[in-house]
């Protein structure tokens, strides 16, 4: 019976360090991917605004001429590769969001295409040849689409890292109750062994 206790004692022990082990293991994968989310969120902020500078400048163009208004433009057909790819690398949680950001790649590039092609009508043709461009914009449809993919893809990050949040909360909770049992289990065998030493040193002195 004592030996069938000490068993049982110890499984439990052991059984407690595996689970928290493994809760341990997930709190630090969420972590990471918490992190990377972070990271996607901030990036769709930084590629909106830089398209929105790039759209902004050369609408300006269009009307003016002035080609000190393609700063912000050029800038960004310089920076989108990047941009892009590191995008591409923090969506790789999910096909479908991957899928996205796939569809927001050709967005944008038909967008900066089209926004190109604006400009050399601007040089050949003057303003009057590119007034409805610079009026409604060079790539309307394409940026309203991507405003709509962008927001698809904030939101569905925000939604997936406010559950993993939730799971993490759930891990700490069970982790810390398991150590708790597990530190009263081994007070327990501690407390046993030290009862049966203590009664077999008595039985040796009778």
């Amino acid at each position: 019976r004592v030996l069938a206790g000490f068993g049982l004692v110890f499984a439990g022990i052991v059984v407690i360090s595996a689970i928290s082990y493994r809760n341990t293991s997930v709190l630090l994968e969420n972590s990471r991917l918490d992190t990377k989310s972070h990271e996607l969120v901030q990036l769709l902020g930084s590629v909106e605004e830089a398209l929105g500078a790039a759209e902004s400048g050369h609408r300006r163009y269009l009307v003016t001429g002035d080609e000190s208004y393609l700063k912000s433009y050029r800038a960004t057909v310089e920076q989108m590769p990047e941009y892009l790819r590191y995008l591409r690398g923090l969506a790789n949680q999910g096909a479908e969001q991957r899928d996205r950001v796939e569809t927001l790649e050709r967005l944008i590039t038909s967008q900066l295409k089209a926004e190109a092609g604006a400009i050399i009508q601007r040089k050949k043709l003057g303003y009057e040849g590119v007034r409805h461009l610079a009026l409604a914009g060079a790539a309307k449809n394409e940026i309203e689409e991507i405003h709509r993919l962008m927001t698809e893809l904030d939101t569905a990050e925000q939604r997936v890292l406010h559950a993993r949040v939730e799971e993490s909360a759930g891990s700490t909770k069970n982790t810390i109750a398991l150590l708790g049992l597990g530190a009263f289990l081994q007070l327990v065998l501690l407390a046993s062994v030290y009862f049966l030493i203590h009664h077999d040193v008595a039985e040796r002195r009778r």
